[in-house]
């Protein structure tokens, strides 16, 4: 018969790197745009507070931890054979390749 595999297949937007003078925005503010649209909320002070919230160390620590975590319950809990994430920084990166070795 035929045999499937699983994957894990998720786009988790790429935040910038935290402490770094002029973050790059790339990821995050596509986001925080649909979020103002969302609120009706109009205003560069609006954007940039969500930008500094998100750009701010907790929520790029727990945003990897959470992807993190996702990937290795795919992994050995649900079985999955392979992981396919969009947009990961390269110290996420990093960290993906250690949860898997």
């Amino acid at each position: 018969g035929i045999q499937g595999i699983g994957f894990l297949c998720w786009n988790v937007m790429e935040f910038p790197r935290s402490g770094v003078a002029a973050p790059v925005l790339d990821g995050v503010s596509p986001y925080c745009d649909q979020l103002l649209r969302a609120l009706n909320r109009k205003g560069t002070e609006e954007k940039t507070l969500l930008t500094d919230a998100m750009s701010s160390e907790p929520v790029i620590v727990e945003h990897s931890r959470h992807v993190l975590q996702l990937v290795e319950d795919a992994l050995e809990v649900k079985g999955a054979g392979a992981v396919l994430l969009q947009e990961v920084s390269s110290e996420f990166k990093m960290a993906a390749v250690s949860l898997c070795s």
